[in-house]
């Protein structure tokens, strides 16, 4: 374990059993929030769920997002995983409490309608985004016209 000293002391005055000595500890903070301690990412339920956040990203835009946005998508996938989970359980012939798996279903359903909502209102309507194209297209190409008619009538 590494040893920070008191502020009020000098660099390299303090030892790991001195009693100024401070033990240092890591932040759990990264840049993508808090991370919980000792879980394997490694794991089928841990790739299932960042699986889950990824497509769920790429619904919103992929872009930055906001932490509102991240936090209902984490929800989401939570939800969505331990309906899948509960699913699987009942195929696998082990007993499930009825009312958890209908509440845990309707709140994944409600968070991904949630996230729908978010993705449709973040992104342009293509038939709009068309017509503008097409409309910038036809006037750029209608001052060409109009170019070429103004040099054809000046010769």
């Amino acid at each position: 374990m590494r040893v920070q000293c008191r502020p009020e002391l000098k660099p390299g005055h303090c030892e790991m059993n001195s009693p100024n000595a401070i033990p240092y500890r890591r932040p759990r903070r990264t840049r993508g929030g808090t991370e919980l301690p000792r879980i394997d990412h490694r794991s089928v339920t841990a790739r299932r769920f960042r699986a889950l956040i990824d497509g769920f990203e790429r619904d919103l835009g992929g872009g930055p997002l906001s932490v509102d946005d991240q936090t209902l998508i984490k929800q989401a996938a939570h939800l969505v995983l331990a309906n899948e989970r509960l699913q699987a359980e009942i195929a696998s012939g082990q007993p499930v409490d009825a009312d958890a798996l209908v509440r845990v279903n309707s709140e994944a359903r409600r968070a991904v309608s949630a996230l729908r909502a978010r993705a449709a209102k973040s992104k342009p309507s293509g038939a709009s985004a068309l017509q503008e194209y097409l409309a910038a297209k036809a006037a750029a190409a209608e001052t060409e016209s109009d170019d070429e008619t103004s040099e054809v009538g000046d010769a």
